[in-house]
């Protein structure tokens, strides 16, 4: 990104029942991208080092995991590491994560064909920083293949 700012999201919910949120962060993109992924209505704008934005205050506990995932310094340890593992046959690094929020073992997640394995792992890089129930919904689907 740049200097510019961008606009985020669609103003199409209720002004009543609205929470704000201002930070001064690197993260804008992320927790953008997270909002939009967990389905989450808000609106606001982004820049390199500053995020505001409106959401519906009935999505209060998913945006500040949301926030308190992307501000954190574990966060920024895990996108170096995202960044080191996510190419190719290194994301199979998160399978052991992506297991436990799968409730289930390793061993029965490798039981699986490779390609679903695969499939899962990529999965868990690509919405890592999304809610729990949005991060365990798609893993699921992933699990199962579906697309939609």
């Amino acid at each position: 990104m740049s200097d510019e700012v961008y606009l985020i999201g669609e103003d199409n919910f209720s002004r009543v029942n609205r929470d704000y949120v201002a930070l001064d962060t690197n993260e804008g993109q992320h927790i953008a991208l997270a909002l939009t992924a967990s389905a989450i209505p808000f609106d606001g704008k982004v820049s390199d080092e500053h995020i505001t934005f409106a959401y519906d205050a009935d999505y209060k506990e998913e945006v500040d995991e949301i926030l308190k995932k992307a501000t954190s310094e574990e966060y920024a340890d895990f996108r170096r590491e995202l960044n080191e593992n996510y190419r190719g046959e290194k994301c199979m690094h998160f399978l052991p994560a992506a297991a436990e929020i799968l409730h289930m073992t390793e061993g029965t997640l490798r039981s699986r064909p490779l390609d679903v394995q695969y499939i899962v792992c990529r999965r868990y890089a690509d919405y890592c920083i999304c809610d729990s129930y949005t991060l365990r919904r798609e893993l699921e689907k992933a699990l199962l293949l579906k697309t939609d």
